[in-house]
């Protein structure tokens, strides 16, 4: 039984179709720390996106768990490249 809606639920994932609320914080910081929710997340809201390639550990400026952001709802000069958990953070501020 649950006794909070699921956006005010800080154990059930993120919906990045859903508005800010409560948990948001605590379920954008297991983003970060899990690249592969990020993913998930960013799947399931319909974002299209390329990863990109991992950079060998040790290189100055590696990407880690990065990628290029496809489309987006606001339109940019250049193509946007950042971490998993950063576009999700972009696409709920866009919305």
């Amino acid at each position: 039984m649950s006794f909070a809606p699921p956006w005010h639920n800080p154990f059930v994932l993120l919906d990045l179709n859903h508005k800010p609320a409560l948990a948001s914080h605590f379920k954008m910081t297991r983003l970060e720390r899990h690249p592969d929710a990020s993913f998930s997340a960013l799947d399931a809201a319909g974002v299209l996106y390329t990863p990109l390639e991992v950079s060998p550990r040790g290189e100055a400026f590696g990407k880690y768990d990065a990628l290029t952001l496809d489309r987006s709802l606001t339109p940019y000069s250049a193509t946007l490249s950042m971490t998993c958990w950063q576009t999700a953070s972009l696409y709920m501020r866009e919305r």
